[in-house]
């Protein structure tokens, strides 16, 4: 008998207006949340294995920088932060 998977919202749990920013190193690889509902933004926790989803983006740096991540959940170009949040109506 296998155990149920925890339920979770249907809805992305976006949890901030502004934008996250990750500084990561050159060569170095990140797994980026692309379903919204993980426990530790902006990286993957693995909570799309719960609700079907495909999973993260896995970005490999080419040289040192900052990255600019979706807080809002409105860019039109996620994971990455398009500056929808200024007119996110929830926030």
């Amino acid at each position: 008998m296998s155990t149920p998977k925890k339920s979770l919202p249907s809805a992305p749990m976006y949890q901030q207006k502004q934008p996250y920013s990750l500084t990561v190193k050159a060569d170095e690889k990140v797994f980026l949340c692309l379903c919204g509902h993980s426990t530790n933004p902006p990286h993957c926790s693995g909570q799309h294995k719960q609700i079907n989803h495909p999973g993260p983006l896995a970005y490999q740096a080419q040289q040192a920088e900052t990255l600019y991540l979706c807080g809002c959940g409105s860019s039109n170009n996620l994971p990455w932060c398009d500056g929808t949040h200024k007119d996110c109506p929830w926030w």
